[in-house]
């Protein structure tokens, strides 16, 4: 008996939810880590709630540059090179580790400040700083040419009877401002658009009612996994298009379905909210060798 359990010790995942958004997160801190060594075609099986541990991807905390570094992957096995709630959680899972409470966290479109609010226990609520948002297509990438103001617009009348507003947080957004979002289908909606040929590299995109309070109530499809209950860069997303579109205030807060967000956006866009770890646990040594294209 103890030998079948010895994999406990070899191959742990910590579960974690920021604001609903769930994801497996496995520590190769005291390791050598290259995203290259991920089978990807693994990951579904990992992420499915029936036959797997179930969640929105899975995420890689490995060494970085300078600091800690975040590496990331949908439920459907596809690459993402930004996730703010997987950011969040990454925070208060290093400041568990480390005791620090103001620290950088490393992803492939820049460095992220990092700064714990409160600490309950196995609950927190972190604040970081998820960087500039970007608007010309080929940052984005969009291929479309329709612009309001600072924002391209997505426009296909064959899909919706609204414009989206384009704008990247380190991952393609598209944001769309309708009267209850709802009543959208977002399991037909969202799949024709993420695809659309308009975004090259697909996109998330956000659904969006404003609220007689000035605050925002969101719905996310996001790329590669589908609709979750938060999605962080969404969010941040949503709330650059309030501002510059309809001159909302610079800090706001954002409705989920998963919970609240607090947004601030100055230069950089800071995303606020709550974070749990939720339990460990380890995957067994025939499945973890299948999530590796290597032994280590």
């Amino acid at each position: 008996m103890d030998s079948f359990f010895n994999f406990i010790k070899e191959f742990p995942f910590l579960k974690m939810e920021a604001t609903g958004n769930d994801y497996i997160y496995f520590d190769f801190t005291t390791k050598n880590f290259h995203p290259n060594i991920i089978n990807t075609q693994t990951i579904p099986l990992i992420c499915d709630r029936r036959y797997g541990i179930g969640s929105d991807g899975i995420v890689v905390i490995a060494n970085g540059k300078e600091y800690v570094r975040m590496y990331m992957w949908n439920s459907d096995g596809s690459y993402s090179k930004m996730c703010g709630n997987a950011l969040r959680s990454i925070a208060f899972y290093w400041y568990k580790k480390t005791n620090q409470k103001e620290f950088f966290v490393e992803t492939e479109v820049g460095i992220h400040q990092a700064i714990i609010l409160k600490d309950s226990g196995y609950r927190g609520n972190v604040k970081i700083q998820m960087g500039m948002p970007k608007f010309e297509p080929v940052e984005i990438p969009f291929k479309g040419s329709e612009r309001s103001n600072q924002v391209y617009q997505f426009y296909d009348p064959n899909i919706l009877p609204y414009r989206g507003y384009v704008v990247s947080m380190g991952n393609p957004h598209c944001v769309f401002i309708v009267d209850d979002p709802d009543k959208i289908s977002l399991e037909v909606i969202g799949p024709k658009i993420e695809n659309h040929f308009l975004f090259p590299e697909r996109t998330n995109v956000e659904f969006i009612k404003i609220n007689s309070d000035g605050s925002i109530y969101q719905r996310t499809w996001e790329r590669g996994a589908g609709e979750t209950l938060a999605c962080g860069s969404g969010a941040c997303a949503v709330h650059v298009v309030s501002v510059l579109e309809k001159k909302l205030p610079t800090k706001n807060t954002i409705h989920l379905r998963g919970g609240d967000l607090i947004l601030e956006w100055d230069r950089d866009v800071w995303l606020t909210g709550n974070v749990s770890m939720l339990y460990l646990g380890s995957l067994t040594d025939d499945l973890f060798k299948k999530l590796l294209n290597i032994n280590l």
